[in-house]
């Protein structure tokens, strides 16, 4: 699958044409916002969780995609 739905959505992350910013985790409006509530939780580099969580979403959800992808080419 050349494009997959985590960047499709990513690509419009940080980014307002003229609609509502769009912002990566619901309910932080920045990654400051983001960065001050997981340092909250006790995290020391709260950069490096962001990262692994995003990058285990994308992971979790390109193989997804691509089992689903799979599967409608063995039906045919």
């Amino acid at each position: 699958m050349d494009t997959c739905v985590f960047d499709v959505f990513s690509n419009g992350i940080g980014r307002s044409e003229g609609k509502e910013l769009r912002h990566l985790v619901g309910g932080y409006d920045d990654l400051e916002t983001l960065r001050s509530y997981v340092r909250a939780c006790g995290v020391d580099q709260p950069d490096l969780l962001i990262m692994m969580v995003v990058a285990t979403v994308r992971n979790v959800l390109d193989d997804e995609l691509m089992d689903r992808k799979k599967e409608e080419l063995d039906d045919e």
